[in-house]
């Protein structure tokens, strides 16, 4: 097996098999090549039934993403239900890349595409966006692309997006569900009824993020706080919280006695902490 520059993220791919359901990479400090190793790896072990794929938090740039979609487009997983390839200083080569390989694999499972906090540009997100649109996820319920309304011609290139779907940054606001968009109003350049909002209205994306976090699990809610610890998962689970929604709804009070009497660690409890804080600061300002 090749070497990906990362004595721990190589011991886990010694341990990929083909029945393997979950791969994730995050924060292992490896670069373009390491990524290609990785790429030939999957390639290599062909692990069809992989269901969660992540890496992130690694500076592989456009190569490196683009190794790693090639193999995912090799691979086709029969049921990938989470892709995340977020902080890997993508830009819209990467991108493209990524775009043929979800017209290219089976998406019917996909729920939830982390692609933020990276480079994107115009090219790189109407690729990823026309992709979406041509395969139509009918699962998918978050989509993270780490942009900001106005930051993209949309007008240039012949498309129109709701705010919602592109919103996010390092405050944990792109942690939006998917609002319907590429409906055929916005073909014609209509704006969509879901991302118009007035001062005497709540946006309809609170009221789809709401719905979305029903839906998910414990764990799928604690990934988007950006937590990915079994650790933290279980101390939930023995105070009591099953859910996504669960979550959402803790107060201070109650987080601070699970890291005294579940063994919260403090890390784990401070960040969801702040996140709560800060999503109780936006849905304030919303209101």
């Amino acid at each position: 097996m090749p070497s990906t520059g990362n004595a721990l993220l190589d011991s886990h791919l010694e341990e990929l098999t083909a029945d393997s359901t979950s791969l994730l990479a995050g924060c292992y400090a490896i670069h373009e090549s390491g990524a290609t190793a990785m790429a030939d790896t999957l390639k290599a072990v062909n692990p069809t039934k992989l269901q969660e794929f992540g890496l992130y938090d690694n500076s592989i740039h456009d190569s490196g993403v683009t190794a790693i979609a090639g193999a995912l487009k090799q691979i086709n997983p029969r049921g990938l239900i989470h892709l995340k390839l977020h902080d890997l200083s993508m830009c819209d080569s990467g991108a493209t890349a990524v775009a043929d390989t979800l017209k290219a694999i089976n998406t019917q499972e996909l729920r939830l595409l982390l692609l933020h906090e990276n480079k994107l540009k115009d090219k790189g997100v109407v690729a990823i966006m026309r992709a979406l649109k041509a395969v139509d996820p009918p699962e998918l319920q978050i989509l993270a692309l780490g942009m900001k309304p106005g930051e993209v011609n949309w007008s240039a290139v012949g498309l129109t997006i709701p705010p919602e779907a592109l919103s996010g940054d390092d405050n944990f606001e792109g942690w939006k569900p998917v609002i319907p968009f590429m409906t055929d109003a916005e073909e014609t350049g209509t704006p969509p009824a879901a991302a118009a909002t007035t001062q005497d209205t709540p946006p309809a994306a609170a009221a789809a993020a709401q719905e979305s976090w029903e839906v998910m699990s414990l764990e799928e809610g604690l990934s988007a706080m950006r937590i990915e610890d079994p650790a933290t998962v279980n101390a939930l689970r023995s105070a009591g919280v099953s859910s996504a929604s669960d979550l959402r709804t803790l107060t201070p009070s109650e987080v601070e006695a699970m890291e005294k009497e579940h063994g919260l660690k403090h890390v784990a409890a401070r960040k969801i902490l702040q996140v709560l804080e800060e999503w109780g600061e936006g849905e304030a300002r919303g209101a």
